[in-house]
């Protein structure tokens, strides 16, 4: 576990996430989203999500 990094999302990892969620939006039901997300998608989720409540990252 010395790799353990728990940290503030930046927009640079919008990429990353979207490759991660994107895979369980096309399968599982853990998410009722359906249609795979944008790079672009997931930055604007950021910004209008971090004024406000943490977004943490591992």
């Amino acid at each position: 576990m010395d790799d353990f990094a728990l940290r503030p999302v930046v927009l640079a990892d919008a990429e990353s996430i979207a490759r991660i969620y994107n895979r369980y939006i096309a399968s599982s039901t853990i998410t009722f989203e359906k249609t795979p997300l944008e790079t672009g998608d997931v930055e604007g989720r950021i910004g209008e999500t971090i004024e406000s409540f943490p977004w943490l990252v591992y």
